[in-house]
């Protein structure tokens, strides 16, 4: 990573998530005796945001499917916000696909992508910015899927409220030992370029 950032490369994390029209529910403050009801629309209409985090900056774009295609479009959008990019992201099976390689074969000097290890959630910071956007929608009815996109995208564009752990999960020891502290714990290697 640090040979990455010699060369002016952004470290970027990504991720997806998917927000249902069924309600989430959490805890919330009712009158003492009362027996709170919460609305629930019974379909199984959501929606899909693609996510990538730097250390200053949070990017996002709504989609109606996770698949090669709906990355690939969001891939055009961030690597036009940051030109130089090590991207890192799970193993999705949309991650690995003959578009994606062609997309980075296309852009091998400019773009790098790195996999995280197998089933370990953990290691992305992305994960943490789920939970502002899955906050705002939480205990609320909502008929439709615009209606329900206007929150989350107005919770997602508050700088402020975005979450640190960018500086916490990745802070400048790992960014600098990023290869051996994965391989370390995981005993796989964590970059593999495309």
């Amino acid at each position: 990573i640090a040979r990455y950032r010699r060369k002016g490369f952004i470290i970027a994390c990504l991720d997806e998530s998917t927000y249902g029209i069924a309600p989430v529910l959490r805890r919330g403050w009712a009158r003492r005796g009362s027996k709170p009801v919460a609305l629930i629309n019974h379909t199984r209409d959501c929606m899909h945001v693609f996510g990538a985090r730097t250390r200053h900056n949070f990017s996002f774009r709504f989609s109606s499917r996770l698949n090669q295609h709906a990355l690939l479009r969001f891939l055009d959008e961030i690597v036009l916000r940051w030109p130089r990019l090590l991207l890192f992201m799970d193993n999705a099976k949309w991650h690995h696909g003959k578009l994606i390689r062609a997309f980075c074969k296309r852009r091998r000097r400019t773009l790098r992508l790195a996999f995280f290890p197998p089933y370990s959630p953990e290691l992305n910071p992305v994960e943490q910015c789920w939970k502002i956007g899955k906050a705002a929608i939480a205990n609320r009815h909502f008929r439709t899927l615009p209606a329900m996109q206007y929150h989350v995208r107005n919770a997602l564009n508050k700088e402020k409220v975005m979450p640190k752990y960018f500086e916490i999960y990745v802070p400048s020891y790992y960014t600098e030992n990023w290869t051996s502290v994965c391989h370390q714990f995981f005993k796989t290697p964590v970059i593999s370029h495309m």
